[in-house]
């Protein structure tokens, strides 16, 4: 597992409690993409961590899949959607960059809201979203966040 896996796997609680300081993030994203997607669309967390923007998205009655490179995250997703009582289609362990050889395909919607963070090479961004592309049915619609390679700058201030 790479080093990013196995600090994901240490820290799974730690990315669960992170959106509730961040809950603006999780507010505004959650609210965009939901109101995106249509009602009962097949989506696909990529990098979707310990489950929040999976679950949330499930409970307002979409068909989801997780994939993420942590054993740990996965786990705490499914955790954390059985005690809200919440069906996740599926929650399994992947590599963003070889998300198409792993999920079934044919999604309304794609999340990829953590995995281009730790990509630092073009050729492995450009990787990742092209196995996103092809999970995507025709017509359907990939989320995509990085930060600027400023940002560490911006965030020092």
């Amino acid at each position: 597992m790479s080093a990013v896996g196995r600090y994901y796997d240490e820290h799974a609680s730690t990315e669960w409690n992170r959106l509730d300081e961040a809950w603006i993030e999780f507010a505004v994203t959650l609210a965009m993409v939901d109101r995106l997607i249509p009602p009962g669309s097949q989506v696909l967390d990529v990098g979707g961590g310990p489950g929040r923007y999976a679950i949330e998205l499930a409970r307002s009655g979409h068909t989801v899949d997780l994939v993420d490179l942590s054993p740990g995250c996965v786990a705490l997703a499914e955790q954390q959607a059985a005690a809200r009582e919440v069906s996740l289609r599926s929650a399994r362990t992947g590599d963003a960059r070889d998300v198409a050889q792993i999920t079934p395909g044919g999604y309304d919607a794609v999340l990829v809201l953590g995995p281009l963070y730790h990509l630092v090479e073009r050729a492995e961004r450009n990787r990742t979203i092209e196995a996103v592309w092809a999970t995507l049915r025709p017509g359907g619609l990939g989320f995509f966040a990085m930060l600027s390679s400023y940002a560490p700058a911006y965030f020092a201030m």
